[in-house]
């Protein structure tokens, strides 16, 4: 076995290594991504936040630099400015109390079925890893 293929297969141990003394101490760097076949994660973020310039966009920007720059795939919206193809606008955040007593009845509310914005959120939180 050449030292090539030994090293390739320490690669799995030495990050978890990496990883374990990471919980331990902030001072280790997380390992880095390096593009390997296999680890890449399909990622949703959702900010809801009508200002762009405030703290949490700025926190979502950089989660969606860092993980692209990991060779991770992003999918990213503003509840506050939904994207074009599901008819734009601000998502409808607040539920009165019938809506929000069916939360996890499904069936019980058809008005989400209609909702484009719901349907969208729906559709990436099933795509995300």
């Amino acid at each position: 076995m050449s030292m090539e293929n030994v090293l390739k297969a320490l690669e799995p141990l030495k990050i978890h290594l990496w990883r374990r003394a990471n919980r331990l101490t902030s001072l280790v760097p997380p390992p880095p991504f390096g593009g390997r076949p296999g680890l890449q994660k399909k990622v949703f973020i959702v900010c809801s936040n009508p200002v762009g310039s405030s703290f949490s966009n700025a926190i979502a920007d950089s989660a969606e630099k860092g993980l692209l720059a990991s060779g991770h795939l992003i999918r990213r919206i503003n509840l506050y400015s939904m994207p074009n193809e599901v008819g734009g606008g601000e998502f409808r955040s607040l539920l009165s109390t019938e809506e929000r007593q069916s939360y996890f009845q499904e069936n019980a509310q058809p008005q989400l079925r209609q909702d484009k914005h719901v349907e969208h959120v729906v559709e990436s939180l099933r795509w995300c890893d």
